[in-house]
């Protein structure tokens, strides 16, 4: 018997569509089954048993579905069998019906003003004319930036939580004890290199206690300085902790304005997988070896090390900028290996957050080629969008060049070597013009960093982790597509929030001008859009960026005077900021 699967277009059921299921193609016969009458759901799959609808499948009826709950006016649609007033509840899939839910509200006092609240709810039934829910999680009033952030995570179904791993960590921590834990990791793996006396130190941003790298510069005799760059060894962490099957679905920590949500458990990320000071701490680390005369690089060699902070820095902290060491390491960069072609990853050095930059780049490409070398790994692809004029790029002011050429590096996808081949078309980061690129620097705060680390070790031999370590890589490399999924969210998510946040605490900003430059061109196909392109726009004075939609043509890496305007949606009951192109016309 033929399967088929129905995709709903809108949630008032104006236009769907019947696909059949294993084929996966729109259905060529002529099925006049109403969605309506049937009351099926967006993806339902069922058959049709003597022309009689016979749902077989409904994954709607197995979510828990982010929504807003219609409080206002204090409308209400009779009572649910428990007693409690029924409220239209909107979910935020624009492909599932509004439902109505039973819910008291408490505290009323003599208030006559409700206000609509985010929540997550499940199916219950669906008997009359809507489909009845249960409140799962009461978020909060949408009237609050805090609620919004959270209500955004579930929205793109990357909340997740990190209880079951913390209490595993801590249980794991309490068998083989605080202090005997470092013993025990030295036991295990007796080829970690001790540079605890050495001079090693950080650079991060203002408040940062989730430090994922840190550099050390020595002289080694007349004409050879040793720059190392070290990238906390989460793997070691995880698997003396037997961690691996235990870690949760999320791929990367998330920084909202309120807080971060992050990707370990904190006693992991904020502590003994932190890079801090005065701590020994565990890293997989690159030595390059460089000439003092040509600033070429003689050898890149990789090992594990045991170090000890002297100092976690802040950018451009005056400390930061007297310290010996970060001094010979600034200039070594900025007047050497960048002037060097070969080593140009970036058009400008100019101040700290460069340096730190362009020394990341430096590892996760060459990494990417040790990677490439043994045909394994997780790759970043990154290709040029059609319409980016890039010949206008190099006019752009340093600073801002660089931002945006990090931001469009955004826009790639990644790609396991071993599952999509290894032609330079699939591999290639055209943002950064090079052949080859992946992340391995964050692996606190990134899986794929994470799971880069774990094979690059295991092809140089550095440390022999577990079995599961090694199922836990193979498992996800099955899944980059929900990798990529969800790194794109978490992009758009990060995005949005920190621009209505930083509207609402500087309503100011509102009313002046900003100059911007548009970049990331992209052609609406859209029928009835009533604009012809979609740009990205960088504010450098608000370092922030936002999408803008326009019918002009050549606005790409031009200066132009941008006015930002709050709007809401009144769909999604949610609040948006736009841009809005300031010309002449319009002042």
């Amino acid at each position: 018997m033929t399967l088929y699967k129905i995709q709903i277009k809108d949630r008032q059921y104006l236009e769907w569509s019947i696909y059949t299921k294993n084929e996966d193609k729109l259905c060529d016969e002529t099925i006049t089954a109403s969605p309506v009458e049937n009351k099926m759901f967006h993806d339902d799959v069922f058959i049709l048993n003597k022309n009689v609808v016979e749902i077989v499948e409904s994954p709607i009826k197995k979510m828990v579905i982010p929504g807003v709950l219609v409080l206002k006016h204090n409308k209400t649609y009779g009572r649910h069998t428990n007693g409690k007033l029924l409220y239209k509840c909107i979910p935020d899939d624009p492909k599932i019906p509004s439902f109505l839910v039973p819910y008291e509200m408490k505290k009323m006092g003599f208030s006559k003003v409700f206000m609509n609240i985010y929540v997550t709810f499940c199916f219950s039934e669906w008997t009359q004319k809507h489909p009845l829910g249960v409140i799962h999680q009461v978020i909060g009033p949408i009237d609050e930036l805090v609620n919004f952030y959270e209500y955004q995570l579930y929205c793109k179904n990357i909340n997740v939580s990190l209880q079951k791993v913390t209490k595993k960590t801590m249980d794991s921590l309490k068998n083989i004890g605080d202090t005997e834990i470092y013993e025990f990791i030295d036991k295990k793996y007796s080829n970690i290199e001790d540079r605890t006396k050495w001079q090693v130190f950080s650079i991060d941003p203002d408040g940062s206690i989730d430090f994922d790298d840190a550099f050390s510069v020595r002289q080694m005799g007349n004409d050879i300085t040793m720059v190392s760059i070290y990238i906390s060894n989460v793997t070691i962490w995880l698997d003396v902790l037997n961690l691996w099957e235990h870690l949760t679905n999320r791929v990367s920590t998330i920084y909202l304005p309120d807080k971060k949500r992050t990707m370990l458990p904190t006693i992991l990320s904020d502590n003994l997988c932190s890079l801090l000071s005065k701590y020994t701490r565990y890293a997989f680390t690159m030595d390059m070896y460089i000439s003092n005369t040509t600033f070429e690089i003689c050898d890149i060699k990789y090992l594990n090390t045991r170090v000890k902070l002297y100092k976690n820095y802040v950018y451009e902290e005056s400390a930061l900028l007297k310290d010996e060491n970060y001094k010979l390491l600034y200039s070594l960069v900025k007047d050497g290996l960048s002037k060097i072609n070969k080593y140009a990853y970036m058009e400008h050095i100019g101040d700290s957050h460069d340096l730190v930059q362009y020394l990341m780049i430096f590892m996760n490409y060459h990494c990417a080629k040790e990677l490439l070398g043994k045909k394994n790994g997780i790759f970043r692809a990154v290709s040029r969008r059609h319409g980016d004029d890039n010949e206008k790029i190099p006019s752009l002011p340093p600073g801002v060049l660089n931002i945006i050429t990090m931001i469009k590096s955004y826009s790639g996808k990644y790609v396991d070597i071993q599952k999509s081949g290894h032609s330079a078309e699939v591999l290639a980061h055209e943002m950064m013009n090079m052949d080859a690129y992946v992340h391995i620097t964050s692996p606190i705060r990134r899986l794929v960093d994470l799971l880069n680390m774990i094979q690059i070790q295991k092809n140089m031999g550095l440390l022999e982790l577990s079995p599961s370590a090694y199922i836990f890589y193979e498992n996800w490399c099955l899944k980059i597509d929900d990798i990529n999924k969800d790194t794109k969210s978490i992009k758009k998510i990060h995005a949005d929030c920190n621009l209505l946040y930083v509207c609402d605490k500087k309503p100011e900003l509102m009313e002046q001008i900003h100059k911007g430059y548009a970049f990331s061109q992209k052609e609406l196909t859209h029928e009835n859009s009533e604009y012809k392109y979609e740009y990205l726009v960088y504010l450098p004075n608000m370092n922030i960026t936002s999408r803008f939609f326009s019918k002009e043509e050549d606005l790409l890496y031009t200066p132009r005077n941008y006015k930002m305007y709050l709007f809401n949606d009144e769909e999604k009951f949610k609040k948006k900021v736009r841009l809005q192109l300031i010309t002449m016309t319009n002042l």
